[in-house]
């Protein structure tokens, strides 16, 4: 099981919440909003519904760590980075969730949950 979650992982998380249709390969700026765009393919409207559905059937606690990773403020994704490399990582993801969640349990359960739900994208 790798140690670190890589950032192809949240792309695909995001465009299964979104419907969104992100790439990982072609990156280009957008100079007048100051946002990274990435291309992509298009996906079709059954891949769409199915995507969603996949994300929809997740535990609360799955959204929420999903959420957390896409919407969370500079300040707490500082707290899921590692200092040298400046990368999130499971272990620091998973140390944030025991202290806001008060169990161990719920997080290892949740983690497990997700790292299932992105092997089937």
């Amino acid at each position: 099981m790798p140690k670190k979650i890589k950032a192809n992982h949240y792309i695909t998380a995001f465009n299964i919440i979104y419907g969104a249709n992100l790439s990982i390969n072609t990156v280009e700026h957008d100079e007048e909003e100051g946002l990274i765009i990435l291309k992509s393919e298009t996906l079709t409207p059954e891949k769409i519904l199915i995507r969603k559905q996949s994300f929809n059937s997740l535990s609360e606690e799955a959204k929420e760590v999903i959420q957390l990773i896409l919407n969370s403020p500079s300040e707490i994704l500082d707290l899921l980075k590692t200092p040298k490399q400046k990368r999130i990582t499971k272990v620091k993801i998973r140390k944030y969730l025991i202290t806001s969640w008060h169990s161990s349990f719920i997080t290892d359960l949740t983690i497990q949950e997700l790292e299932e739900w992105v092997k089937r994208l």
